[in-house]
């Protein structure tokens, strides 16, 4: 009985996953090609470097033109983790649920990097679109203590 338990656990477990990527891959395009691509590395214009600290970011705002390419260069200090993740309110709304419903979720999108303590990654993003959009942290509670900024693209 108890394998029959962790089987059926573990079917549900995949069955929400298998939700959660659908969500993100809405009519055939990523849910965050609405607001920018991956960019290439021989594309870059400027390096942007920022700390995610205690509940915050070092930089609350940023000016972009639309089809600027960015490397974001994003370290993580203090004790928790974090995770720097580009979209509009629509999709920090969406991804903020996804983790309080899954905390363990792993970011693998590519408007995204999780970051341990003390780690530094890199994420290259070109801004395809005038508008506003964020970066935040949607770890739960971690947006909404104000781990965020704004992105303006003209």
């Amino acid at each position: 009985m108890i394998g029959t338990g962790l089987g059926l656990c573990g079917i549900l477990w995949m069955m929400a996953w298998a939700g959660a990527v659908q969500a993100h891959n809405m009519g055939g395009h990523p849910e965050w090609s609405a607001f920018g691509a991956p960019g290439k590395a021989s594309a870059v214009t400027r390096t942007v470097s920022i700390t995610a600290g205690d509940m915050r970011y070092s930089l609350k705002g940023l000016e972009v033109k639309k089809g600027e390419t960015i490397r974001f260069v994003v370290t993580s200090h203090g004790p928790s983790k974090h995770e720097f993740v580009i979209g509009n309110r629509a999709f920090h709304a969406h991804h903020i649920k996804e983790m309080e419903e899954m905390p363990e979720m792993p970011m693998d999108e590519a408007n995204s990097i999780d970051l341990k303590p003390g780690e530094t990654k890199s994420l290259i993003w070109q801004f395809t679109r005038p508008g506003d959009f964020l970066f935040g942290c949607d770890i739960p509670g971690h947006f909404q203590a104000g781990m965020s900024g704004a992105i303006r693209v003209r």
